[in-house]
């Protein structure tokens, strides 16, 4: 008990030196500010680059949000409630895979909506089914390097407030945005598809309109332009071609049926044009852009929605249009908060409870490992015992012969039966009379009653010091054997397997 007392206590001196060499050599991590140039845009971070506020707003006003923390393929699985609304802000401590691209693609092709919040959003990510193509048009400038991004003047100093262009569904209740100075624009880009290709409208290109079309290959839409004279003529892609409508079919009685009997939500348009929401002259600054059954929302300046910017203008109006009524999800797997990340050394960053744990763990392996262990000379094997039990108690016998031990070995015979007599009867064989013990023996193996009687109280008689003889020893011994084999108390050898 000595040794292992002192082992404990020696235990606990050394981790109680290591802890204080832990806080004694620790220097705590300056915290460095937030930079335009190297933002942090998780729910998790409370500094002027983070979207904490953006989140705590949807969450307080009651709307369904949740921080998604697993791989984007778990989007495609069964299992699981799916958000309607994915939304990134980046950039990115994680880049994101083209097997992630393609995943997070195909879940939007589904039917998901997808909000893209970024200053340079991912090509791979930035697509459309229809005949357009979207771009990020971003200007680097050297005031990132110097800006604070908690001074909402200087991030806002010469640029406006931005209005939005059209009422649309993000654009309720919202008059004007506010957007940074280092807002990049999107770029919206028609591509002519080929003469005489059809169109989910029903129309084809061959009957459009030439004043559609610039000269060039492509038109590109960037917003409001100063010069009037190079705007090309506005057109309404939504109603398709100019030409008179063809002559409405007779319906059928099938249509009919399938019109009355299905939902109208299941035919609800889709539109095949990108829509463009807020821009402030010269830059868009928020558009929205098909993709399979879902859409693919861009906003090109991440200040409207942090912590920093959320507070201005209707910013934080856009904010809540922006993840929309449905389940939104806030993507912080890339953001570095992963499913695969230990929970315990995530909490405990950047202080010596990590160093302290993992010392205290090699400690305790260096104990596991040393048990039953001499740090010393090896101890010399016992010397083999030469004497087997046969050998021992014939040397016991003859020690008993020669030195007529009659007591000591009628003690030794006596008792061992009595024991395992009364053990067998159920009763006590230290407290029994011996007129009990005698009856319940005469019982149970038919012997006279009488006979057993006197055999007990003579074998007591010589266990306590009467004289006897070895002819008596030989006759009592040989009668209290007979007596086993009748009780069934005769011992049997153990087989070996």
């Amino acid at each position: 008990m000595r040794e292992r007392l002192l082992i404990i206590g020696g235990l606990v001196v050394v981790l109680a030196v290591m802890a204080g060499l832990n806080a004694a050599s620790y220097v705590q991590k300056i915290k460095e500010p937030d930079t335009e140039i190297f933002p942090n845009r998780s729910t998790f971070h409370p500094g002027a680059t983070g979207l904490l506020a953006y989140y705590t707003l949807l969450a307080e006003t009651g709307r369904p949000v949740g921080r998604w923390q697993r791989p984007v393929s778990e989007l495609l699985s069964n299992s699981g409630e799916k958000p309607a609304t994915f939304i990134m802000a980046g950039p990115f401590r994680k880049e994101l895979s083209a097997e992630e691209h393609r995943e997070l693609l195909e879940w939007v092709g589904r039917g998901g909506r997808l909000i893209i919040i970024d200053r340079d959003p991912a090509s791979e990510l930035v697509k459309t089914t229809s005949d357009w193509s979207i771009a990020s048009m971003s200007s680097t400038s050297l005031d990132l390097l110097a800006v604070d991004p908690a001074d909402q003047k200087q991030m806002t100093t010469g640029a406006g407030a931005a209005a939005p262009d059209q009422p649309t569904i993000l654009a309720t209740g919202v008059n004007a945005v506010q957007p940074s100075r280092f807002a990049s624009s999107l770029l919206l880009t028609h591509l002519q598809p080929e003469p005489g290709e059809s169109h989910e409208d029903g129309y084809y290109e061959d009957n459009l309109d030439d004043s559609i079309y610039q000269d060039e290959e492509q038109s590109e839409y960037s917003g409001d332009q100063d010069d009037a004279e190079a705007t090309p003529e506005p057109h309404d892609f939504f109603e398709g071609s100019q030409q008179p409508p063809p002559p409405a079919a007779e319906p059928t009685p099938e249509i009919e049926q399938m019109t009355e009997d299905t939902d109208e939500e299941e035919y609800e348009a889709s539109f095949s044009a990108p829509v463009v929401h807020i821009s402030d002259g010269d830059r868009v600054l928020l558009a929205e852009v098909p993709y399979g059954m879902g859409r693919i929302v861009v906003l090109a300046d991440p200040f409207i929605v942090a912590n920093g910017g959320i507070s201005m203008a209707d910013n934080a109006r856009l904010a809540i249009n922006l993840a929309g009524s449905g389940p939104a999800v806030f993507d912080e797997y890339h953001h570095g908060y992963g499913s695969g990340n230990n929970r315990l050394f995530e909490y405990f960053a950047g202080t010596p409870v990590i160093a302290l744990l993992v010392q205290s763990a090699l400690v305790l392996a260096l104990v596991m490992y040393s048990r039953s262990r001499r740090f010393a000379r090896a101890v010399p094997d016992p010397d083999p015992d030469r004497l087997s039990k046969l050998e021992y108690i014939a040397a016991m016998a003859e020690l008993q012969q020669r030195t007529r031990a009659y007591d000591l070995a009628m003690e030794n015979i006596y008792y061992d039966l009595r024991r395992r007599a009364s053990r067998m009867l159920g009763v006590d064989g230290t407290a029994v009379k011996p007129e009990e013990l005698a009856a319940l023996i005469s019982e149970r193996s038919g012997l006279d009653r009488e006979e057993v009687l006197r055999t007990i109280l003579k074998c007591q008689a010589i266990v306590h010091g009467e004289p006897t003889n070895k002819n008596e020893m030989l006759r009592l011994t040989a009668w209290l054997r007979d007596a086993e084999e009748k009780l069934r108390l005769t011992r049997h050898r153990r087989t070996r397997i």
